[in-house]
């Protein structure tokens, strides 16, 4: 209901009001596996079976007037690798509003993105394979309830705020907080923020995005510390990404929650994207990895490699492609749950 009163309560003529609307749909073509009911477990295998699924669902309205700018945006998402929440029940994804006293200042509250690294902060309908690496799953720490100040003028942009820390739309579960705080420079043509946030397209001017990122958490049981770093590159056609990030976890004393790990842990991911527009058509190549403790050699030592393409279709409205996910777990027990997948994207 909130996108239709906000719709509702607009003016008529308000061209700052806009729609939105974006579902991905996903076909597995070939799934390998050892059990024709269930898929071995692994890190950035969202166990479908042969079929089709509605991976994403995203609808609601942005809003740009003067000095007032939000976002409302409700949803659903598949589960994948365990820790999305939907299971295909309707959410809300965003809902913010901001003050912008300047073309160049904005202070924003609500449910939002954390600033981290540039997947964390990139659409997966911007992505080329329609989502991100594995370590946007499980260090990035996606939305959340908190207030924001983004500052962007002469190519430098910086970001800065105080969230929950539990994504908890509800409030605070515990006494402590997550600050979170990005810095990235840009350079490149007229609309480089755009570029720098999306692989697809033909760029008319050398476009360069470095920044990094990072966040603490202090939760009810365990402190988190996570940092990352990425670096975009576009030049005509061309488009490479490059990601890193790092979280050390610590359990600490607490007689209210158990904490998610027993010692402290370190985990790591790591992600390279080759991309090259020609025409309508995006292949692309991506080369991903994740270690979920450092400490230790087990099947959580995960790396995967996917080939595919895209084609962008009725002015990018429309994105139908397909790819081949390998997924090696770099333990001595090999799991085979290579796959196929077909996807497809409408977007207004």
């Amino acid at each position: 209901m909130l996108p239709l009163l906000l719709a509702l309560a607009a003016p008529a003529n308000a061209e700052g009001l806009e729609p939105y609307l974006r579902g991905q749909v996903w076909a597995t073509a070939y799934d390998q596996d050892q059990d024709d009911q269930a898929d071995p477990a692994g890190y950035g295998d969202p166990e479908d079976d042969v079929g089709f699924k509605l991976r994403r669902l995203r609808f609601g309205f942005t809003g740009d007037f003067d000095e007032f700018v939000f976002e409302s945006t409700l949803g659903m998402s598949a589960p994948y690798d365990g820790v999305v929440d939907s299971e295909g029940e309707l959410r809300i994804v965003d809902a913010w509003g901001g003050w912008r006293p300047a073309e160049w200042a904005t202070i924003s509250a609500g449910l939002q993105r954390v600033p981290f690294t540039r997947e964390n902060m990139t659409s997966t309908g911007r992505m080329a394979l329609q989502d991100a690496s594995i370590h946007s799953f499980h260090i990035s720490p996606g939305r959340d309830v908190g207030l924001l100040a983004d500052v962007y003028k002469s190519g430098l942009r910086i970001q800065a705020g105080v969230f929950n820390g539990n994504g908890d739309l509800l409030g605070d579960d515990d006494a402590g907080v997550m600050g979170a705080a990005r810095v990235e420079y840009m350079m490149g043509g007229e609309k480089v923020q755009k570029a720098a946030y999306r692989t697809y397209g033909v760029v008319k001017d050398f476009t360069l995005g470095v920044g990094a990122g990072g966040t603490y958490n202090s939760a009810i049981s365990t402190k988190t510390l996570a940092y990352g770093g990425d670096v975009i590159v576009r030049a005509g056609g061309l488009a490479v990404l490059l990601e890193g990030a790092m979280s050390n976890i610590t359990p600490t004393d607490s007689t209210v929650d158990a904490p998610g790990v027993l010692v402290e842990t370190k985990r790591l991911g790591y992600s390279a994207q080759l991309g090259y527009t020609a025409g309508i058509y995006e292949p692309v190549l991506r080369y991903e990895a994740f270690n979920d403790d450092m400490d230790t050699v087990d099947q959580g030592d995960v790396q995967m490699i996917t080939v595919g393409a895209t084609a962008h279709l009725a002015d990018d409205h429309i994105q139908a492609g397909a790819g081949y996910i390998l997924r090696l777990e770099t333990a001595d027990l090999a799991v085979p749950n290579d796959s196929a997948r077909l996807w497809f994207q409408f977007r207004y």
